[in-house]
């Protein structure tokens, strides 16, 4: 499987569409996306499964999702913090962190890649689900350099939106959350949408 965020809008354009659903829908043509209007997030369908317990991290009923940054982007452990304690939306039981050791033994990996031949900033890929769960180890996201190099607010973006594929979450295109497969129509602060999909995943 894989995910991605794509460059599809200038900036003057951006500011209609996240304020008129009609205009923004028009621009959500690629990839999936949710349209329902019972949800404004997407529920891609696996999730991580493991339940630890104990009293050092990962905490009691927290879901561990072992991650290692290989980047030199720290905007990828702050959307770790940012997607275990959203600060819109309700609390979830997840628990991305990292272990420290540098290998690619993790659930989920982040590389730097420089690519000046695609439309994306990131790009998530995992192997099937095993009975609705990801496989430990398994998972991937690939940062791309050639867009987000030197742009604190494009790293964090791009990290929350691959991050929230790999946690289980799909593209939404009625309401501008950070699941907006439109990057440049998104946000780098999780909206109430995301917390509610994460929620919806680790209650």
């Amino acid at each position: 499987m894989k995910r991605s965020i794509w460059i599809v809008a200038t900036l003057a354009a951006c500011a209609t569409m996240i304020s008129v659903d009609s205009a923004f829908a028009k621009n959500c043509w690629y990839e999936d996306c949710s349209w329902s209007n019972a949800t404004c997030y997407l529920l891609e369908g696996p999730k991580w499964c493991q339940i630890t317990y104990g009293n050092n991290p990962p905490y009691n009923h927290w879901t561990p999702v072992n991650c290692y940054n290989h980047t030199p982007y720290s905007a990828i452990n702050t959307a770790w913090n940012d997607w275990n304690y959203p600060p819109n939306g309700p609390t979830n039981s997840l628990y991305l962190y990292t272990d420290g050791i540098n290998n690619y033994n993790h659930d989920v990996d982040y590389d730097r890649v420089v690519r000046s031949d695609v439309s994306w900033w990131g790009y998530a890929t995992w192997a099937p689900p095993v009975n609705g769960c990801f496989q430990r180890g398994q998972s991937h996201v690939a940062m791309n350099g050639y867009y987000i190099d030197n742009n604190y607010y494009k790293q964090h973006l791009t990290a929350l939106h691959e991050t929230g594929h790999v946690i289980g979450l799909g593209h939404v295109c009625t309401c501008p959350p950070v699941m907006v497969p439109c990057l440049n129509c998104g946000t780098d602060v999780l909206q109430l949408c995301d917390g509610q999909g994460a929620n919806a995943l680790y209650h």
